[in-house]
């Protein structure tokens, strides 16, 4: 029987995860597929400051179907969605968000064009739910300029609610960026891909801890330090600056590289990076 990990990342994310755990229970029950599949529900708390893991917790010990990883601060959800994929056990992975903003009747089509033989299959969203119009309009500015500078195609209302086979899930761990842009990252290791529209719901529960502005021009830089040539055609002084940046990625990717082939990483090399992803070990421990 194949088996389907969903990753959660979760960062405050108390109030959501009832809710979504009683989405998620026909779907691991098998009442959503013609093809029963085994599940794993992989949370990863990134060092939330409410009682998320308490929830996480309980969840746990009432189905030990739900396994969790507790990282030892707040790394961000790039990074926890990458602590999730080392640790992801299924044939296949789901990652979507905790707040319920991805419906969860969309990932039995998705396991269908997997099934199909795609390898990563990707949400486009139809709508954005309650967003302001100046979001939409800056969303829609960003993918405009991200889409002319980079070198692969950036789909605009793509984000990460997807399935990736674990031959992706393989490519992308080896991918050991430590400021991530997952989006870019789907887009680079290729595959074959399938797209399925959604409507995007709007947050049930709680705040959006997420900054818009600050995020943005975070992976704007990101991406043009990563997948664009034409970021080395600005300005001298900017393009200093960008190849600072540059160089000190080179030397992280190089150093890791060089990790790499002397064999995979240790559980030790693990821990001094994230001290708290061992969690999830114990929380395995206790099937």
């Amino acid at each position: 029987m194949k088996k389907i990990t969903v990753l959660i990342p979760a960062y405050n994310e108390s109030a959501s995860l009832p809710r979504l755990a009683a989405a998620l229970s026909p779907l691991i029950d098998n009442k959503m597929t013609d093809t029963p599949y085994e599940w794993e529900i992989l949370i990863v708390n990134d060092g939330s400051r409410d009682n998320t893991l308490a929830i996480i917790k309980e969840l746990h010990e009432a189905d030990p179907r739900y396994q969790y990883l507790n990282l030892s601060r707040n790394f961000g959800k790039e990074n926890a969605m990458l602590a999730g994929l080392d640790y992801a056990s299924g044939n296949a992975v789901v990652i979507m968000d905790a707040d319920m903003q991805h419906p969860v009747d969309v990932i039995p089509l998705m396991i269908e064009q997997w099934e199909q033989g795609y390898d990563d299959v990707y949400g486009r969203r139809s709508s954005r739910g309650k967003e302001s119009i100046a979001r939409r309009q800056l969303t829609k500015l960003f993918y405009r300029i991200l889409q002319k500078s980079t070198r692969i195609d950036i789909l605009p209302n793509v984000g990460d609610f997807r399935l990736l086979d674990r031959k992706c899930i393989n490519a992308l761990r080896q991918l050991r960026e430590t400021q991530r842009y997952s989006k870019g990252l789907f887009s680079w290791i290729g595959f074959s891909k399938k797209e399925i529209m959604f409507e995007q719901g709007s947050r049930t529960e709680g705040k959006s801890s997420f900054n818009f502005l600050s995020a943005q021009s975070c992976h704007r830089r990101h991406n043009m330090l990563h997948h664009s040539p034409a970021a080395f055609r600005l300005g001298d002084g900017y393009t200093h600056g960008l190849v600072c940046y540059s160089v000190s990625d080179i030397c992280v990717c190089t150093h890791a590289a060089v990790w790499r082939s002397c064999g995979r990483l240790s559980d030790h090399h693990v821990r001094d990076a994230f001290p708290g992803r061992m969690s999830v070990d114990s929380a395995r421990h206790n099937r």
